[in-house]
């Protein structure tokens, strides 16, 4: 998932930066921190150990950048189908859940089949595994399946898929009431709707 290497690139620089070569190199690179990169394969999260290959810079043509190899260290974020992520759910429906992972990048997980069936709620901690990577706009987006709530928002205890799906089947025999945890965060949400509608 995480993957630290050291690439070399073809960097340019302006003339109009050449009192600080390195700063203007560092503020190219710290620019892709975060976006999927296709050269890197990957998303930078950090560069470290940046040197020039050589002592002079080259311009091609007639443009005034002055072009230069370099070598420097990244981490990568690489996340591939079947690694095994964890994080918080910001939104839950019957079918989606969208999961905010590392506080940054987004997931979805369908429900149903081998994606699970767990109740994760908005503000839960769930693990999933990848099953797909996408990029959209320069940003990665994920895809996953086989969703487990390992802790709720609330602090309650996680429940397993076997454990809503007995549940489930509680409810409609009208055997199986909701948890006073559930009412009362109903109350709140619906106090915020009351408030926000007066």
């Amino acid at each position: 998932m995480f993957e630290r290497t050291r690439v070399r690139l073809r960097m340019h620089v302006l003339p109009g930066a050449l009192s600080n070569v390195e700063g203007a190199l560092r503020s190219q690179l710290n620019q892709s921190i975060l976006k999927y990169v296709p050269a890197l394969e990957g998303v930078p999260l950090a560069f470290t150990s940046l040197r020039a290959l050589k002592a002079h810079a080259r311009i091609q043509d007639e443009l005034p950048d002055l072009h230069m190899p370099v070598e420097v260290v990244v981490l990568l974020f690489r996340p591939k189908v079947g690694t095994v992520l964890e994080g918080i759910v910001t939104r839950s429906s019957r079918d989606v859940v969208s999961v905010l992972v590392l506080s940054v990048f987004t997931a979805s997980i369908r429900l149903g089949g081998a994606s699970g069936g767990a109740h994760a709620r908005e503000g839960d901690r769930v693990r999933f595994s990848v099953s797909g990577v996408g990029v959209a706009s320069d940003l990665i987006t994920l895809a996953g399946i086989e969703l487990v709530v390992v802790a709720h928002a609330d602090g309650g205890a996680s429940r397993s898929i076997s454990r809503s799906k007995s549940h489930k089947r509680g409810a409609e025999r009208g055997t199986c009431a909701e948890p006073a945890t559930h009412d009362a965060h109903a109350a709140k949400r619906r106090k915020r709707i009351e408030k926000s509608r007066a």
